[in-house]
């Protein structure tokens, strides 16, 4: 679920999402838009990313240009009230759904190249004897 925001620097659109319990986590793409209303290049931070040494603040600041302070209060209301209000928006209930989805559409892709493999085989099989 998206959410605009104004900051100091202009506004934004934050992007919660969760990528599973364990891996990912808590996801929050940004969006930034210049002062002539232009949307800007964001990036991504994820809550258990092994990759990022950053805290939410850290990329806040950063993606956003802002102060530490107003990053620091920024981050607070993402990771709290604002979490809370998009589970109860039903966020929590469609990263889940979207889980399962993307589970079922990667076993059924891997399915169908198994039994093309399988096809394929069986043709040089037959080919060959």
């Amino acid at each position: 679920m998206k959410r605009l925001i104004q900051t100091s620097t202009g506004p934004a659109l934050l992007d919660l999402d969760r990528f599973g319990q364990k891996s990912l986590g808590l996801g929050v793409a940004l969006t930034r838009f210049g002062h002539d209303g232009w949307e800007q290049p964001g990036n991504a931070w994820f809550e258990n990313s092994v990759q990022q040494s950053q805290t939410l603040a850290q990329f806040l600041a950063v993606e956003l240009e802002v102060p530490g302070p107003e990053a620091a209060a920024l981050a607070d209301d993402i990771l709290g009230p604002w979490v809370k209000e998009w589970e109860l928006r039903g966020g929590e209930a469609w990263a889940r759904k979207v889980g399962r989805i993307t589970a079922g559409a990667m076993t059924g892709l891997a399915i169908v190249i198994l039994l093309a493999c399988l096809g394929v085989g069986l043709l040089v099989w037959l080919l060959v004897s």
